[in-house]
């Protein structure tokens, strides 16, 4: 099983619209949107009971990892960073061999593997006939 969910730190498991109205559209849509804000981390002084709830590293998925391999919030890029292994260990893989390749997620997962790819796209000054 491999996740590319991004952490959303202290706003992990908060509706959107709810923290919209208590901290402001405009910031919300800064951490949701932009490629480098990342929203405050989860705080285990300032919030223990969100931490205990919400830490990742009690989920048993991520065993393997340390804690210092857990992030507490992630940027869009973090995540893009933290996930591009998977796409090119994975699904490029795949594609290259041939093969079809299908990714079952929500639509924002979608759109950070489309980023990806067109980033990879312009590093390397070429378009690939990839689909996605």
């Amino acid at each position: 099983m491999y996740t590319i969910e991004r952490n959303y730190g202290a706003l992990t498991g908060l509706n959107k619209t709810q923290t919209a109205e208590r901290l402001g559209e405009e910031l919300v849509q800064g951490w949701r949107g932009s490629l480098e804000k990342k929203p405050p981390p989860l705080d285990i002084l300032n919030d223990p009971e969100r931490y205990l709830q919400y830490y990742p590293g009690y989920d048993r998925k991520y065993a393997d990892l340390t804690d210092e391999q857990i992030p507490l919030t992630e940027s869009l890029m973090d995540c893009m960073i933290r996930t591009k292994p998977l796409y090119d260990d994975k699904i490029v893989y795949e594609l290259k061999k041939g093969r079809n390749v299908l990714v079952v997620s929500i639509s924002y997962i979608y759109i950070k593997l489309y980023n990806i790819y067109i980033y990879i796209c312009y590093e390397s000054n070429r378009i690939e006939s990839y689909r996605i």
